[in-house]
């Protein structure tokens, strides 16, 4: 239990920023999930537009992480976030309306970028509230609600998108603007550019990101690190639905790998509290190391197991890693950032995540183009132990 009571005592603003995010995060997974689904069976698209269109809308995601982050340093976290969830909201009511026509394909498009501005400032915030000895703790918080989120909005959305697709999207805009009152109502707004240029005058907000990470090559390379490990963890929504249809057929291994899911979600609910306690013993670095290694043995084990309990049994590795890193490498981006490009570092994590999402997918077609499913997760296991030791090898950011 000592392991709960962590979260006991921080900022107030804590908890109604992870409460934001987790109705950020419920709100987008009442429609992620099947957005295939809408854009073949309702808007009547085939499978390679709708491949195309939801890759357009990663290159939005990015744009948006440039966008947000800009805005959150130069203008300020609270009203970036208000502006964006706006946004959002008023998308997502567009949606209702218009969600069997056409326009729905640039409504979708508006939504991508907007939501991507709301990310890094709900992180932004989370740091400016938190101290140098709980910011773990507190990224952790943010983390275990917004996979909450996650796990409660399919569900809902399940029960909606079939025949009640516009109820499902005004569901949508109740959450996010949930989300924007409870901020716009109890968060207040940092004063992090003025603050950070009085007291580091040398870390003027007029430097740009790219000059910052010129100046630190360490930096650079972690980010390129987090986008190989991504890469590799969001194979389990591509490679490993045709590993599992190899090995089992389509009626079994469709089964087994929703179930994958709804391990994974319960092992982070679970066991997240247990993790940051032994996280906070370690440098983000560390933590970060030691993630990438627990991909390798999670992922290296896909390659040789043959029974649907081994796929089941091997979640919870990957699982612990996946949360390791998530927080991990959130904070060690930050902290190697000045205090005025707070915002701008949580693009830059959020742009390192959307690349390896972006690419990972073609990345393992490429591969399976020339070699076995099997295989696949070998090469992928590969990646991450090279991640794993150039991790550990590096010196702190």
């Amino acid at each position: 239990m000592q392991a709960f009571f962590q979260y006991k005592g921080l900022s107030g603003q804590i908890y109604m920023l992870s409460l934001c995010r987790a109705l950020v995060s419920m709100g987008l997974m009442f429609m992620f999930p099947y957005l295939t689904f809408l854009l073949t069976e309702i808007q009547g698209l085939s499978a390679t537009t709708a491949s195309l269109i939801i890759s357009f809308c990663s290159v939005g995601s990015i744009v948006g992480n440039f966008i947000g982050g800009h805005f959150s340093d130069k203008v300020g976290r609270k009203t970036t976030y208000l502006f964006a969830a706006a946004l959002v909201t008023l998308t997502m009511l567009a949606s209702a309306a218009l969600c069997y026509s056409r326009f729905f394909i640039l409504i979708l498009l508006i939504f991508y970028v907007a939501n991507s501005i709301i990310m890094p400032n709900i992180s932004a915030m989370i740091l400016d509230n938190s101290e140098e000895d709980n910011e773990t703790t507190c990224y952790s918080l943010m983390y275990l609600a917004g996979n909450l989120g996650c796990a409660i909005g399919p569900m809902i959305g399940g029960l909606l998108f079939y025949n009640h697709l516009r109820i499902l999207f005004l569901f949508m805009a109740v959450a996010f603007l949930f989300a924007l009152i409870i901020v716009a109502a109890t968060v207040s707004e940092a004063p992090h550019i003025s603050a950070g240029i009085k007291t580091h005058p040398e870390n003027s907000n007029r430097k740009s990101t790219i000059s910052i990470i010129r100046s630190k090559k360490g930096l650079l390379f972690f980010l390129i690190l987090l986008s190989i490990l991504t890469l590799c963890y969001i194979n389990l929504d591509f490679a490993l639905p045709i590993l599992l249809n190899d090995l089992f057929g389509l009626n079994v291994g469709s089964k087994i790998n929703s179930i994958v899911w709804t391990v994974n979600g319960l092992t982070i609910i679970v066991i997240t509290p247990f993790v940051t306690t032994i996280m906070n013993r370690f440098s983000s670095r560390i933590n970060s190391t030691i993630a990438a290694f627990l991909y390798f043995v999670g992922f290296g084990l896909y390659a040789f197991v043959g029974h649907p309990v081994l796929f089941l049994l091997i979640v919870p590795i990957w699982t612990v890693g996946e949360i390791m890193l998530s927080t991990s490498s959130a904070i060690l981006i930050s902290d190697s950032c000045p205090v005025t490009h707070k915002g701008r570092a949580m693009a830059l994590y959020e742009l390192a995540r959307n690349a390896g999402k972006l690419i990972g997918p073609l990345f393992a077609g490429l591969l399976l183009l020339i070699v076995s499913a099997k295989t696949v997760w070998l090469i992928i296991a590969a990646a991450c132990l090279a991640v794993c030791l150039m991790l550990y090898r590096m010196k702190e950011l």
